[in-house]
């Protein structure tokens, strides 16, 4: 994992200045929503709140914008979070590059596209899920057990499907393309590469899991530690007990915590999806872009210079580009 070693502290630091970010917009969002209703209130109704609240139906039309300010803030939130993770992490592994500012640029630059995709993903697993739900309750009424064995089989159906989406995200983030073409293209290492799309999940999920127990062990520790030599009630620091001053410590380990168990993670996903699943799926590349094909995926040849010598090759200035205005406009061939 040299990857990692080289960029797993500038992507974390990265996600991390990120996330502070969307703690910040929560933190004001809230606060300027509830500044409005307190005003609101405070300016329509006197004596009896409740019964005015039912008697001019106001209640209802604030409960109705509360819920879809909430959901437009959940939307921008995964998106957000999810195009900076993918984003960033894509640099590294593609290009070998990583800047503290990478997460929040990539956030708001994939922004709309992640939307896209997401919300489509999230539609098609929930018409999904409404289907197998019914006939799940259909199986039940004459055998449960059946029925909790098929909904655990279309779980684990699930964990495939999941990585697949992020499949999408990566591909659409790399190749340029739309969020259709993003999603067709994801969902065939679903079709093709169904156990390696597991295989990620199972590793991704390790590797987040590894971070969690290594995190908790140091804090345990630290615990031991003040509880052992009395340090409680010592002034380590000034203005700071023992107690305070490691509490602040696990504070900020566990906010390092989670930015490094999500780029782990993806990091994981991502150079799985380089290196084992799409020279399976995608063996002849695209059209439009050399990406998976001949800069990350050359074919050997006999009398070919070794590939890490020059792996993303510069295009000479006398060199003409090759004619691409008959071939199709999409990113792997189909017709």
């Amino acid at each position: 994992m040299d990857i990692l070693k080289r960029h797993g502290l500038k992507l974390s630091i990265s996600a991390l200045l990120g996330c502070l970010i969307v703690y910040v917009t929560i933190f004001v969002g809230v606060l300027l929503f509830a500044l409005l209703i307190g005003a609101s209130l405070g300016g329509v109704f006197s004596g009896d709140i409740e019964g005015n609240l039912i008697e001019t139906g106001v209640g209802g039309s604030l409960i109705i914008i509360g819920i879809l300010c909430l959901f437009l803030l959940y939307i921008f939130i995964v998106s957000y979070v999810t195009g900076g993770l993918i984003g960033s992490v894509n640099d590294a592994v593609f290009r070998n590059q990583s800047t503290v500012g990478s997460f929040i640029r990539h956030g708001f630059k994939n922004f709309w596209e992640t939307s896209k995709i997401l919300l489509s993903t999230v539609t098609l697993f929930l018409v999904v899920g409404g289907i197998m739900n019914v006939f799940v309750d259909a199986i039940a009424t004459t055998n449960e057990a059946l029925a909790i064995l098929i909904f655990l089989i279309y779980l684990l159906l699930l964990i495939p499907a999941i990585i697949a989406t992020n499949h999408s995200l990566i591909i659409s983030y790399e190749q340029n393309i739309s969020a259709f073409h993003s999603i067709k293209a994801g969902f065939l290492t679903y079709r093709k590469t169904f156990g390696k799309n597991f295989a990620s999940a199972i590793f991704a999920i390790l590797s987040y899991l590894g971070i969690y127990v290594a995190t908790i062990l140091i804090i345990l520790l630290l615990a031991l530690i003040d509880a052992s030599f009395g340090l409680a009630q010592m002034e380590l620091i000034e203005g700071f007990e023992g107690s305070a001053f490691f509490g602040l410590i696990a504070i900020l380990l566990i906010l390092l915590m989670i930015p490094a168990m999500y780029i782990t993670g993806q990091l994981v996903i991502t150079i799985r999806f380089k290196d084992k699943i799409a020279p399976i799926v995608f063996p002849n590349g695209s059209p439009n872009q050399q990406l998976f094909n001949q800069q990350l995926y050359p074919q050997y040849q006999p009398n070919q210079q070794p590939f890490n010598q020059q792996p993303y090759p510069q295009q000479q200035p006398n060199q003409q580009k090759p004619d691409q205005s008959n071939q199709p406009n999409n990113p792997f061939n189909w017709g």
